[in-house]
């Protein structure tokens, strides 16, 4: 690649070749990179003028041709034709909003093609042309300004993209018409600079996309973008967060965007459940981005994509989230300890299985009560494949011991899907009883209210229950501010389409309130005016 410049240089002023072909993927900046190389050489180039052309949305060889001529510009100030072809582009601009003029369009286009005569000539996106111009007739209109116009031409496309019947006429017209062909596949951390090279997370980004050589430009927009949008809610965080936010935030960026990955941002937390099995597809994707340093899906990440998807976020819920990730590295430095162990796995070449095992075995002795259950996950199924005889299930019943006694609903149901043994899980489900009966709709919604923000667990509980056990939820409950936290909760949980758990929930709330109005004349009047409702008659 450095001399893919100097290359095209030499074939500009090369007095036989003609037509020169610029293949190369999706994004990697090829117009980007000849745009620079015309911006750099025009000086030093004998030809008259200088034409760019995409045929993304042109429909035949009329339109093409007629676009080399208007979109060209000179690159020399003192030639006749620069001076013929401005006062005809200013003819043909009038001539085409006048009726009886129109009709010589077809003198007009034999004067404009007369006139490209010693062009350079660039024809870009040949992949996206559209069907009515079939790759024969443009390879034959190519052919024909550079034997007759003294045209040199330059043709960009991605080979990759192309149908197999433009492919295949490419390669019957080949030897022909194209005298020159390069690839033009920069290296990474070449277009990485491009968009990051003053930027404070530059080496991050070269470090993060090595193994799978983001050249991407792309792709690498996008990650710069999302990372200079949350990073006025991360900056002041501990340097262990703050760096896991960051690879989080460019990793999850890059498999939504990435075509050959396949999947949105969204689906990553089902690529890396722990709790169901995986079709082979799944596990090769968990395993090519693994290498990129993701070792499994955490809660907060939910905000983080849809901030990718969608654009936007629940900013208090983030800012929630970050603080606690703050204080947990603050009060036992979790997060440095677990990017330093899992530093013996995927930094390098140098660390044996039993610097992997001593690390990771280590870490669970130190650490067991504080690692949350998807941090777990990973470090025993890789101390599984790496460890002779490990008994996995005897962590895993340790871990459930030290977390019974938790008040999260949520965790109390995974830690019953995670064990086999038999007595725990009689012990869990009579915490859950317990659980169920100071568990309710309304001290979900009560704690939502309040902090004006709350976790996956709490959308779950509430997108689980139907139109009926909301209503009966509303006719039944004798809390006094009963009104004034649904009210509150309606403003946070919209009637939207979607389906997830608090797009559910929020539908589901709307109608069982639709319901409500429907009992007597002070219900429907309750509804009306105390939630503002707009009801049907």
């Amino acid at each position: 690649m450095e001399n893919f410049e100097e290359n095209v240089v030499s074939f500009l002023k090369h007095d036989e070749k003609k037509v020169l072909v610029i293949k190369g993927k999706w994004g990697v900046g090829k117009t980007f990179k000849w745009n620079k190389i015309v911006e750099n050489h025009s000086n030093s180039l004998d030809f008259s003028n200088y034409s760019y052309i995409s045929l993304f949305g042109l429909d035949g060889l009329k339109e093409l041709q007629s676009g080399v001529f208007y979109n060209a510009r000179p690159m020399k100030s003192d030639t006749n034709s620069s001076t013929i072809k401005s006062n005809l582009k200013k003819v043909g601009n009038i001539a085409k909003n006048i009726p009886q003029v129109s009709k010589y369009a077809n003198a007009m286009s034999a004067i404009e093609n007369s006139l490209v005569n010693d062009y350079l000539i660039c024809i870009d996106d040949l992949e996206r042309k559209s069907q009515k111009l079939s790759m024969s007739t443009l390879l034959g209109y190519v052919s024909n300004l550079s034997e007759s116009s003294k045209c040199k031409i330059v043709l960009i496309f991605n080979d990759d993209t192309l149908n197999e019947e433009d492919k295949t006429e490419i390669d019957r017209y080949r030897e022909k018409v194209i005298d020159l062909e390069l690839e033009y596949s920069p290296k990474s951390v070449n277009n990485i600079d491009i968009e990051f090279n003053h930027h404070s997370c530059r080496d991050l980004i070269c470090n993060t996309f090595k193994s799978e050589n983001l050249n991407n430009i792309r792709i690498i927009k996008h990650i710069k973008w999302n990372l200079n949008g949350l990073m006025k809610f991360i900056k002041d965080s501990e340097d262990a967060v703050k760096f896991d936010l960051l690879s989080t935030i460019a990793i999850l960026t890059y498999v939504h965007h990435e075509p050959s990955i396949n999947i949105r941002a969204s689906e990553i937390e089902r690529v890396f459940s722990y709790l169901s099995d995986k079709e082979d597809s799944d596990k090769n994707l968990q395993k090519r981005i693994s290498s990129l340093g993701y070792i499994y899906y955490a809660d907060h990440e939910a905000e983080i994509i849809n901030y990718i998807e969608d654009g936007w976020m629940d900013e208090d819920l983030f800012k929630k989230n970050v603080l606690a990730l703050n204080q947990r590295q603050l009060e036992n430095n979790i997060s440095s300890k677990l990017t330093e162990v899992w530093g013996f796995y995927n930094n390098n070449f140098l660390s044996t299985s039993d610097d992997v095992i001593r690390g990771l075995e280590g870490f669970l002795e130190e650490h067991l009560v504080s690692v949350s259950l998807r941090e777990l996950h990973p470090i025993l199924d890789t101390l599984n494949e790496l460890k002779d005889k490990f008994k996995k299930s005897e962590w895993i019943d340790k871990y459930v011991v030290l977390k019974m006694d938790c008040d999260d609903p949520a965790l109390i149901k995974q830690l019953k899907h995670i064990t086999n043994n038999q007595d725990l899980i009689k012990k869990i489900e009579d915490k859950e009883k317990d659980f169920n009966q100071h568990h309710s709709i309304y001290a979900v919604l009560s704690k939502i209210v309040k902090n004006r923000g709350w976790n996956p667990e709490d959308e779950e509980y509430l997108g689980n229950h139907s139109v009926d056990e909301i209503f009966e939820f509303l006719v039944s409950d004798d809390n006094s501010d009963l009104l004034g936290v649904v009210r509150e909760s309606m403003g946070i949980f919209n009637p939207t389409e979607g389906d997830k758990p608090r797009d559910v929930f929020g539908r589901s709330l709307h109608e069982a309130l639709r319901r409500v109005s429907e009992r007597s004349k002070l219900d429907h009047y309750r509804i009306t005016h105390f939630f503002n409702m707009k009801l049907d008659d």
